[in-house]
């Protein structure tokens, strides 16, 4: 899973799919020589190749792809509400790296968004759930769950992310 965000001439890179996963979603009609061929191409380039199918990747990636854009667009509408053109004058990288994606190319998102709607909308339900749970930690004062709540993410962040980054970063070199 990769990409830039950007799209025409300046949108390819010959190092994009270098040590990244590219997901393969087979049909009822592909051939096992077109999945070998489609395989040995990846291996050429450097990807790591998943196959899986389809209605599953649109559920997957609707967590770890989609919905961090989403996030992201709205994130950057939340100063706005401020009123206050002094909020962006405060805003340093933290929310600069946060709100990265949301300068992607629209389009390309919208047409991503509108093809997986459903996927979608129960990443967000859960998301809500989430943000729900977290302003109650807030809201009631409970200060030992809200500790264990962002210690909890950052264990979760540490194993799932940064593990699987290392590990991947270890077996291509």
């Amino acid at each position: 899973m990769t990409g830039k965000g950007t799209a025409g001439v300046d949108g390819p890179s010959p190092h994009l799919f270098e040590d990244k996963i590219f997901i393969l979603s087979p049909g009822e009609f592909t051939s096992s020589d077109t999945l070998d061929q489609s395989l040995q191409i990846l291996e050429a380039i450097g990807a790591e190749a998943m196959t899986i199918d389809a209605g599953e990747h649109d559920k997957l990636v609707a967590a770890v792809s989609h919905l961090p854009y989403i996030l992201q667009s709205i994130l950057i509408h939340v100063p706005d509400r401020f009123d206050d053109e002094r909020v962006w004058s405060v805003a340093a990288g933290g929310f600069r790296s946060m709100v990265a994606k949301a300068g992607d190319n629209p389009a390309m998102w919208k047409d991503i968004l509108t093809t997986n709607r459903q996927d979608i909308s129960l990443a967000l339900s859960q998301m809500a759930q989430e943000i729900n749970e977290f302003i109650a930690l807030l809201r009631d004062g409970d200060d030992q769950h809200l500790s264990e709540y962002l210690l909890a993410a950052r264990e979760t962040h540490t194993l799932r992310v940064e593990g699987r980054l290392s590990r991947r970063s270890k077996t291509t070199l």
